[in-house]
């Protein structure tokens, strides 16, 4: 005989206690990892084990639940155990005013529904309440090519420890948040140390003369075994003979890389130019087309 609704709903209670039993038990393992972090100088948040974890989960899932809605879950979990690691974490939101929901609904894609978010209008501003410690992490819109005052050229500056880094790019697991708003993207920025996950983008600052020409940057990093993804300089006045560009790269490429200063040796041909490593993101795999691959495969 079939099982009835009421039967199928006590399997379900069932499992039910069994998740909160399981989530329980993970957040007491949480506290006692950032006890341990906090023992060994780890850095709380790692973005490269995350997408490892996800990643692995994606390979393994199957049956009827999206792939999409396991990453959603998984990631409000991560979320609240990072808040429980970090009591004072804090996030701060860069977002003109009348794209404010689209910013809120990628934040809260990453950092989960119960993360307190503060909003600014100026990136400028989000990168000092980073640096002053104001704030953990801030999510800032996509680079902007020939922009006036660029937020990204402000990553680095005198003083090392508070120095900056691009951790996440968001929407987490999409190139952008719907196929009708492509342009939305958003980058995650704190004070991390960028480490490899093992598909990774990075992002260079390259101080260089005027009168390298980007074609020439594509060609050098190509000579050194990467691609060049993208490239956003800022807007050169007048009477300027260097120039800054911040480019996006096919690879990991960590401080005290090679890399960096072989990449300045073949664009510049004296001393002066400057290429440091400004963080990345780790690549997570693409949901955005689920629906219709599923669709595809059952026609």
């Amino acid at each position: 005989m079939a099982d009835t609704i009421q039967d199928i709903r006590k399997e379900i209670d069932s499992v039910d206690r069994q998740i909160h039993d399981l989530l329980m038990k993970r957040a007491d393992l949480v506290i006692r990892a950032g006890e341990e972090k906090k023992n060994l100088g780890i850095q709380m948040i790692q973005p490269d084990r995350e997408a490892m974890v996800i990643r692995s989960l994606m390979e393994r899932h199957n049956g009827p639940l999206q792939k999409s809605a396991v990453v959603r879950i998984w990631r409000e979990m991560v979320s609240a155990a990072a808040i429980l690691q970090m009591p004072g974490m804090k996030v701060v939101v860069c977002a003109p005013d009348q794209e404010t929901q689209v910013y809120n609904d990628m934040a809260r894609g990453y950092f989960g529904g119960v993360m307190t978010l503060q909003y600014v209008s100026n990136p400028l501003m989000a990168i000092s309440m980073l640096r002053d410690g104001e704030a953990s992490f801030a999510v800032l819109p996509w680079p902007e090519d020939e922009a006036e005052n660029p937020w990204w050229a402000y990553l680095s500056g005198d003083d090392p420890e508070k120095d900056l880094r691009i951790m996440v790019r968001l929407p987490y697991g999409n190139r952008s948040v719907s196929k009708a708003l492509p342009e939305y993207r958003s980058l995650v920025v704190g004070k991390l140390k960028f480490s490899e996950s093992g598909d990774d983008h990075s992002f260079l600052l390259l101080d260089v003369d005027q009168e390298v020409s980007r074609a020439r940057i594509v060609d050098k990093i190509k000579a050194l075994g990467m691609t060049a993804i993208s490239i956003y300089s800022r807007r050169v006045h007048s009477g300027h003979n260097r120039n800054l560009h911040l480019v996006e790269v096919n690879s990991f490429i960590g401080d005290g890389d090679p890399r960096l200063h072989q990449l300045v040796e073949r664009l510049e041909n004296a001393e002066g130019g400057k290429c440091l490593a400004m963080g990345g993101f780790p690549l997570i795999p693409s949901l955005l087309d689920e629906a219709a691959n599923k669709k595809r495969k059952s026609a």
